[in-house]
């Protein structure tokens, strides 16, 4: 993770298994998954047509363990299943805000696999 942005999670990284909602910064999310891109992790997003690979790259992003599904379809949470069973962090980015029981079973999901998930905020927007 950049310098900058090392201390903000508590524990100082991202840890597995965890959820860690990131308001209104693409970039804040981009050095997280780059910090675990470095370090050797899996990393995906879905459901991100504003993610660019470009600055993914520049972000520190190890783009051949990097996965973009910019448009998922009417098959958001199916994909995202498989993204979490696949993947060390998981960028997710709902077209709406997830009901409480999907929310729940990705949650629980990510946990049991040890994925990293990153949703969008509480308000259910995107970082831009």
């Amino acid at each position: 993770m950049a310098d900058e942005f090392a201390g903000l999670p508590p524990w100082r990284g991202l840890r597995r298994g965890a959820v860690v909602s990131v308001t209104d910064s693409a970039m804040l999310l981009l050095a997280l998954i780059g910090q675990a891109s470095a370090q050797g992790s899996w990393c995906a997003a879905v459901g991100y047509p504003s993610l660019g690979m470009a600055a993914a790259a520049e972000s520190g992003v190890a783009l051949d363990r990097f996965a973009l599904v910019p448009h998922p379809g009417d098959r958001w949470a199916d994909v995202a299943a498989a993204l979490i069973d696949g993947f060390d962090v998981v960028i997710l980015a709902p077209p709406t805000p997830p009901g409480n029981r999907l929310a729940a079973s990705l949650t629980a999901r990510a946990r049991q696999r040890g994925t990293v998930l990153l949703p969008p905020s509480r308000t259910g927007r995107v970082p831009t």
